[in-house]
């Protein structure tokens, strides 16, 4: 899925501002159109730059202790690997299995350089004792303008066991 950024949204609302001048001064129209226009060709050829990214096998890795004990906060590590040649902002959002809370909140943002990958810890804190399983994964990638986020999951399953 393509959905426009805050950037590509203040542009075009900025360009919407401008459009009465139009009635005022009708030359201007030909040249707001030709803006409008090449603002959404823009928004076009950005979504098409950052469409070949495949969220499915997008280079992730958990490593999860293999049991957790209530009230005791224990940190995962994900490792993040950038599969293009440039840097990419990437907003992470993680159905954890519903016997874990954190505290990193329900959104991370994430800067992937190419050829580095990023080691992320994020302290995990078990609510109640049981078996649990989670862990889709739900992307958003921003293209190389900033002008439009491209979304999809990555499928990361994780089984869960809590100790009292």
């Amino acid at each position: 899925m393509i959905l426009p950024s805050r950037r590509w949204y203040l542009v075009a609302a900025g360009l919407a501002v401008l459009a009465p001048i139009s009635l005022l001064v009708p030359e201007a129209g030909t040249t707001l159109f030709v803006a409008d226009f090449l603002w959404v060709v823009a928004f076009l050829i950005d979504a098409w730059r950052i469409g070949d990214l495949g969220f499915a096998r997008f280079p992730v890795r958990r490593e999860a202790p293999p049991a957790f004990s209530v009230g005791r906060q224990l940190p995962v590590t994900y490792q993040w690997d950038n599969p293009t040649a440039r840097r990419l902002t990437v907003l992470v959002r993680e159905e954890t299995p519903r016997l874990l809370e954190t505290s990193a909140g329900r959104e991370r943002r994430l800067e992937l350089t190419p050829a580095r990958p990023l080691l992320e810890s994020v302290l995990y804190a078990p609510v109640r004792r049981g078996k649990a399983t989670g862990g889709r994964l739900h992307l958003r990638v921003l293209g190389p303008w900033g002008l439009v986020w491209r979304q999809g999951n990555r499928e990361l399953p994780w089984s869960v066991v809590v100790y009292p």
